[in-house]
Parts: structure tokens; C-alpha cells; sequence
């Protein structure tokens, strides 16, 4: 059926992410390896077709792998990755790249950020490439792993994954410094090194953005957050009556903005609103948590008392499939190559200090464990 019928829950941690897609690459390979189903009886071509694009597409880490390392190749060996001019490269290579932004933008525009998928497969080639690689020498080996979910972060921290980008930067740093030095060096190569810097540089934005991902920020929410618009009632046990429409809400409470003037205090009352999935009127039972009179904004917490009001609770809050397509529109949209560079070099810098004070407070902590000895011994 076309249309969203169902929510699930995505990772919350990067840690956990990687789990899932490893679990995934790794499935998909052992579908190719075992099953075989470009072999299988009763498929029509175009079945085989479909089955290989899903199976491929699990390989990509090998060739961005390849696509982060390659200018090492030239630029620290000195082995020719390209063997054309300044002007052959304008005149073929440049089309080339523009042409392919400009059709993936066409055919996947809608579902895919430009640039920002550079970075989806950057995040996992590391981790994949050792899974593909384990699955292509032992196809029976990998075991189910569940993905955790669910999960709240109590803190802001740094996944324990980065030390991986941390290398790769560090690698990609040195190879652009060789660069520097070639150019220098090799006047008659400086058109070719210009062009292998240039992909190099690439590289490096890239590995400096996936750096934000890498930032697990502090959510103590146990449920995720929908958007929403509905319209409310909240009538207080004082018998006062709020008229508000939703921003959102989740299987524990709702936030929404109330119209009119006055301050509601915290207090139990009951949210009214119209459910679409039970075609009627629901009376939740609530706790107000929090009413700031300046935004209007009003944060509530669900309390059902019975198993009815249970299930009007999660029918109200999940089971709306009109909000589920207005939740999928507001993700499937058309996002220039221009708006997709601007927030990868938006997200991607700032993090940079805070990873690097996080490697100064470890190395210093380091230090500190080896004076300590040392002290004691004085």
C-alpha cells in the first residue's frame, strides 16, 4: 500500500547506527553468496535486476575506500592517478562530475541531500569494509545482532568510534602537505598535483563534517518526538477552558501553543482533541508540566488511568496516517547541490574544537597517569 501505515524506531547513537548497517551489509552479502539470487528459478529479469541493485549497493565501501585514499597514491608515492592536462580535465573530467550531480539530483533528489550522501557513506565504509570482508571469507559466519533502540543519552559526549576519522583526517592532513611539497619540488607535474590536491582537499571537508555525527548529544527523552498540528482542548479541573494547536507529540506527552490571554498553572487536566485513527473525540487525561506565558508554549505529559485511555493514547499519538504523509513530505524534498554544500561546511566545522579539546583533556589525562608514578616514587 502506498502510503505510511507504520512507525519505527530509528538508532539513537552512532555506536548503535553502525551495528545496524553492519548487520544489514552483511545480510545483504550473504544473500548474494548463498542464495544466489540472480540464479533463482521463477524470476523474471526484471526481479533479478532489482534484487542485484539492492545486494550491490552494500559494496560502496570498497569504492569509497578507494575514492579517500587514491590521492595518497600520487600525492605521498607519486604514482600517476591521472595522466591528463589542466585543460583535459575542464574539458572532460569537470563535465563528467557535473553531469552526475545534476542526474542524481533528478532521479533521487527527493530522497538524497547532494553531498550530504557523501558523508552517509563516508560514516560507515571504515566499519562495513571489515564486515564485507569477514562475511566474503566465511559467508556462514555472522550471527543476528539486534540493533539497541530505545536508547537516552544522559550526557553530550564523543563516540568511541571516532578514533577511525581521527587516523583518516590525520592520514588525508600529511598527504596534502606532500602536496605542498611537490608542488614546490615538481614544476613540470604542478597542473596535475593542483587537480589531486583539489580531490584531496575534498576528502578532508568531507572527514571534517562527518565530524558533528560523531557528537552524541544529550537526550534523556524516551520517546521520539512526531510533528503534529491538531487542535486541543485542555479544560483544567478548575474548569477553565485552553484553546492550542499541537507542535508534537510522542507516546508520553505532547508540546503545544495555546491561544488567548492568562497563565496556566501546573495541574492535572484533560487534553480533547479529534483522533483520525478512531474516527472520534479523545479525552486524555494529562499533567501540565511546564507553560511559558511569553510563547504560549505548553509542555504536557500523558497520564492515562485506564487500558481504554491507554490505547487512545497510542492511537492518538501514532496512529494517524495523514501525519505520518505530512511527516514523510516535509523529508521528501527537493534539496539543491548549493543548500547541500552549505550545510555540510555548517555542520562540519564547528564541531572541530570540541573533538580537539576532547583529544587534549585525554592526552592530558594520559600525562597525568604517567607523572603520578613518577611522583610517588620521588
Amino acid at each position: 500500500m502506498d502510503r505510511p501505515m507504520v512507525s519505527g524506531l530509528a538508532p539513537e547513537t552512532f555506536d548503535a547506527f553502525i551495528q545496524q548497517r553492519m548487520r544489514w551489509a552483511q545480510g545483504m552479502t550473504q544473500i548474494l553468496l548463498l542464495k544466489k539470487p540472480f540464479k533463482a528459478q521463477g524470476l523474471k529479469w526484471y526481479q533479478r535486476v532489482g534484487y542485484m541493485s539492492s545486494i550491490m549497493f552494500w559494496l560502496f565501501p570498497f569504492a569509497r575506500v578507494i575514492f579517500l585514499l587514491m590521492p595518497l597514491a600520487y600525492l605521498v608515492f607519486g604514482l600517476q592517478v591521472y595522466h591528463a592536462s589542466m585543460l583535459e580535465i575542464f574539458a572532460f573530467t569537470l563535465p563528467h562530475v557535473i553531469a552526475t550531480y545534476m542526474i542524481s539530483t533528478m532521479l533521487f533528489g527527493r530522497t538524497r541531500w547532494p553531498l550530504v550522501s557523501e558523508l552517509y557513506e563516508i560514516l560507515q565504509c571504515a566499519f562495513t569494509l571489515n564486515a564485507l570482508i569477514k562475511v566474503f571469507l566465511k559467508p556462514r559466519a555472522p550471527s543476528f545482532v539486534v540493533t539497541p533502540k530505545g536508547e537516552s543519552l544522559d550526557r553530550t559526549f564523543v563516540s568511541p568510534l571516532s578514533s577511525v576519522f581521527y587516523w583518516l583526517i590525520l592520514v588525508i592532513t600529511f598527504a596534502l602537505g606532500s602536496g605542498v611539497y611537490k608542488f614546490i619540488t615538481e614544476p613540470l607535474t604542478r597542473e596535475l598535483t593542483v587537480v589531486v590536491m583539489l580531490w584531496n582537499v575534498f576528502n578532508l571537508i568531507l572527514l571534517l563534517s562527518v565530524l558533528s555525527v560523531l557528537l552524541e548529544r544529550k537526550q534523556v527523552r524516551s520517546q521520539a518526538r512526531l510533528p503534529a498540528t491538531n487542535s486541543v482542548v485542555i479544560k483544567t479541573t478548575s474548569d477553565e477552558a485552553w484553546v492550542g494547536d499541537l507542535v508534537d507529540l510522542s507516546l508520553g506527552g505532547a508540546r503545544l501553543r495555546l491561544k488567548g490571554e492568562g497563565a496556566l498553572v501546573p495541574e492535572n487536566a484533560t487534553l480533547t482533541s479529534w483522533s483520525h485513527a478512531l474516527n472520534k473525540n479523545v479525552h486524555l487525561p494529562i499533567s501540565v508540566l511546564h507553560y511559558d506565558n511569553r510563547s504560549k508554549i505548553l509542555r504536557v505529559r500523558f497520564m492515562p488511568q485506564t487500558e481504554e485511555q491507554e490505547n487512545e493514547v497510542v492511537a492518538y499519538s501514532l496512529c494517524d496516517s495523514l501525519r505520518w504523509m505530512s511527516f514523510q513530505r516535509r523529508r521528501t524534498r527537493a534539496i539543491s547541490y548549493w543548500f547541500g554544500a552549505k550545510h555540510v561546511l555548517k555542520v562540519g566545522l564547528k564541531p572541530v574544537l570540541l573533538h580537539m579539546l576532547v583529544l587534549m583533556g585525554k592526552f592530558a589525562g594520559k600525562l597525568g597517569l604517567l607523572a603520578k608514578p613518577a611522583k610517588e616514587n620521588q
